[in-house]
């Protein structure tokens, strides 16, 4: 038999050993946890990129596949080719579906959305003498001597001369300030306008979230006041909710293609060349993907800018531009979100819209973007919805137009 002082002495060693196990077993299983949630991360992460891809593919499909009326993308069951549609079927509203080419923003599945816009009815950062751009700085809130200001600076920065402007600024103002010289060519980029100086100072945070889904780098190709973002057409009116709730309601019916037709609706006679009317979209659009998680947390939208090629030798389409940018702000004047509001109850009247998904239908969709980061080169292949209200997000994603893809 061992002394008492020895079994003492074992104790206490066998109580140290268990202890030690504890210890390993913890920390094996905190490093276990720990790898189970990367790799939950990782998979999910993966998921929202393919997700992503798939949306932007999908919608590249519809593009280059269905046909359009004077505002919207029109979806059918049955696809049709333009040598088998007659002339008054062109434009025609009706079909069984529609995506507005407005910015509008739908829902597709797994709480992705996205929004269609003709670069036609943006306002081109390339051609800032334009009356649209002066009046769409003026609708966001900037007072004349700004408005002057970056207009001419614009100008300046864009020009291929070294003639300075009356209040704008060339290469030796952007030296006193320690900038890179101006370009003296077209901007790459919306977002490009930002480089020019004095911006920053100019144009507040906030006015800059409700200017930039305005803009694009696109050449003007005329007024097109059937696609027009309703914030550049409220502009463009002198923020008259009157009018630009007219023009809201009559262009969701018909299409908008004479002066005197605007003069009707807005009684007003806006100072736009008959010739510079245009009846349909272009055939350069943006696509803005993001998920319903980002635009509650501040998350960035993708937007990838597209040029439809229907005779292209490599694909109907091409890919010009891609960037992330923080979610828009809603801008309140000239009561633009009214008449988007009132747009869409017009259209309702007029345009059938997919049905609703069972829960276990709604599920994914197929795409990509130009200068985004790594973490944003991907994206997804899916479903249409309507346009977003309360009432569609309490519902959830609305069945994809899956029988096109058939």
């Amino acid at each position: 038999m061992k002394p008492p002082r020895l079994q003492g002495f074992v104790l206490v060693a066998a109580l140290w050993v268990l202890a030690a196990l504890v210890v390993l077993a913890a920390y094996i299983d905190s490093v276990a946890t720990a790898e189970v949630q990367r790799a939950t991360l990782a998979k999910e992460a993966l998921q929202h990129r393919l997700d992503r891809r798939s949306l932007e593919n999908t919608l590249l499909y519809l593009l280059a596949t269905s046909r359009m009326n004077h505002r919207a993308l029109v979806l059918e069951e049955t696809q049709r080719f333009a040598d088998a549609l007659v002339e008054s079927e062109l434009l025609d509203v009706e079909g069984d579906g529609e995506i507005l080419l407005t910015g509008e923003t739908y829902a597709a599945a797994n709480g992705w959305r996205f929004a269609l816009q003709d670069e036609g009815g943006l306002v081109s950062v390339n051609f800032p003498r334009s009356h649209l751009f002066a009046s769409t700085l003026a609708h966001i809130g900037l007072p004349q001597p700004a408005v002057v200001a970056l207009v001419a600076r614009a100008a300046d920065y864009i020009d291929i001369d070294h003639r300075l402007s009356l209040n704008g600024a060339e290469a030796f103002d952007y030296r006193q300030d320690d900038l890179p010289d101006p370009p003296n060519w077209f901007m790459a980029s919306p977002l490009e306008l930002k480089r020019v100086l004095g911006v920053e100072g100019i144009v507040s945070d906030a006015q800059w979230r409700h200017l930039r889904p305005l803009l694009t780098a696109r050449p003007p190709t005329g007024y097109n006041i059937n696609t027009m973002h309703p914030q550049v057409l409220s502009g463009l009116l002198d923020s008259d909710e009157s009018a630009l709730s007219n023009l809201l309601e009559a262009r969701a019916e018909r299409p908008i293609v004479g002066i005197n037709q605007i003069a009707m609706l807005t009684g007003r006679q806006l100072d736009v060349s008959a010739a510079d009317l245009r009846a349909l979209p272009s055939n350069f659009l943006r696509i803005s993907t993001w998920h319903e998680s980002q635009q509650e947390s501040g998350g960035a939208r993708h937007v990838l800018g597209v040029e439809l090629a229907p005779y292209g030798l490599e694909a109907p389409w091409q890919k010009d531009y891609r960037y992330s940018e923080p979610p828009a702000g809603v801008l309140p004047i000239g009561g633009a979100s009214a008449g988007a509001a009132r747009e869409r109850a017009a259209r309702e009247g007029s345009a059938p819209r997919m049905g609703e998904p069972s829960a276990g239908e709604r599920e994914g969709l197929a795409p990509r973007m130009k200068k985004a980061s790594a973490g944003e080169r991907e994206g997804l292949a899916p479903r249409m919805g309507e346009p977003i209200n309360e009432a569609s997000l309490r519902r959830g994603p609305l069945e994809a137009p899956t029988r096109l893809l058939q």
